[in-house]
């Protein structure tokens, strides 16, 4: 490559044009790492613990306001074969079919009767769950029509049917044991279990229109497990089959009731951080829940962000916060901004995001009678 004497003119000149290519060179470097700092910057994001309310499962007329619990299992002649030991019927267990289904009303009564918006009575055949339950035979159709006619239910919530599956499994395995001296031993260990699967057939009568009009089949499967050295006194340790099969029951009635039930969830949402004070004590004020607070603050940051980056990102944690105080139309009308704005795909996210929301919240007004 061609270089000049350094000591003549074009030398001279050429050496000039070197420091002005490499200053150029830095310049462009200089512009390069700045943006790179601002958007490192600009894109530090938190998601933050939000306790969100979600709508039960299942949604109830707003016309329903008492409602009756009991249980109509047996009335269809299945008789003692609702009862099952691996898979052959347990004619022995005869009481476990008052046991079962009654355990089941009890337990799904004292969940349910837990949501106010309704006045809940449950109609028991043994003993009363409280002092305000009703003693009464079985509930049979004409029953129900005179609940019709008496005005006294709303609707009534009945465990229809049930089956009751019960497996016994066992094993031995070697187990090491060292006497006093030290000595090894392989005694065998004996294991024992019980599985109890539990499934209700429920239904919900409109007393007024007579109709059903809803109805779910639940399934419910706990395992007893025992082991020891002496296999008689292992089996003696499973707790009994009447309380495994009550346990069971149990446990299926407080499902399905929890169904009916709105109840907190814990979610997240993401913010922008920023690094001036102003965006960290909003986005202190957000971690904290003071969502209100936060708002504020991010109102205040975007009447004055100038530069792009940071007004994308202000407006998209006031679309959030909005959405998190249940603003659902300050959120959207943030989003949509944010959308038509900066093209951005974040704000078609949230977009989407709200109309669940709004799903949501008119299923809980309706769950809540609001």
């Amino acid at each position: 490559m061609f270089s000049p004497p350094k000591n003549s003119t074009i030398g001279k000149i050429w050496d000039i044009k070197s420091v002005f290519a490499i200053f150029g060179l830095m310049k462009k470097f200089f512009w390069i790492l700045l943006a790179a700092v601002f958007f490192a910057w600009g894109c530090t994001s938190k998601r933050i613990p939000v306790q969100v309310l979600r709508p039960g499962e299942i949604t109830l007329p707003r016309s329903i306001a008492k409602v009756g619990i009991t249980h109509r299992a047996g009335l269809r002649g299945t008789g003692p074969l609702q009862i099952f030991e691996n898979g052959n019927p347990a004619l022995r267990f005869r009481d476990l079919r008052i046991v079962a289904p009654q355990s089941a009303i009890e337990a799904f009564y004292v969940e349910f009767s837990s949501f106010p918006r309704f006045e809940a009575r449950v109609f028991t055949t043994s003993e009363k769950v409280d002092s305000q339950a009703i003693k009464t035979p079985l509930p049979n159709p004409e029953t129900l029509k005179t609940w019709e006619k008496d005005s006294l239910w709303d609707a009534v919530i009945s465990l229809d049917d049930f089956k009751v599956d019960m497996f016994s499994s066992g094993g031995i395995y070697p187990s090491p044991y060292y006497d006093t001296q030290g000595k090894l031993y392989t005694l065998p260990r004996f294991q024992e279990g019980r599985r109890i699967r539990f499934t209700g057939f429920w239904k919900v009568y409109n007393t007024r229109t007579g109709a059903v009009i809803f109805e779910k089949t639940t399934e419910t499967e706990l395992f007893f497990a025992s082991n020891g050295f002496n296999a008689d006194d292992i089996y003696r340790m499973l707790p009994e089959r009447r309380g495994s099969v009550e346990n069971t029951a149990q446990v299926n009635a407080i499902s399905l009731a929890k169904q009916f039930i709105p109840y907190w969830q814990t979610a997240s949402r993401r913010i922008y951080l920023g690094q001036t004070d102003p965006w960290l004590e909003a986005a202190d004020s957000a971690e904290v829940g003071n969502w209100i607070s936060a708002l504020k603050q991010w109102e205040r940051i975007e009447k004055k962000a100038v530069l792009r980056p940071f007004r994308r990102q202000v407006v998209y944690n006031l679309s959030v916060a909005n959405e998190v105080l249940g603003r659902f139309e300050e959120a959207e009308k943030w989003a949509k901004y944010g959308q038509k704005k900066f093209k951005n795909r974040e704000f078609d996210g949230a977009l989407l995001y709200l109309d669940r929301r709004r799903i949501e919240n008119r299923e809980l007004d309706e769950q809540l009678n609001e």
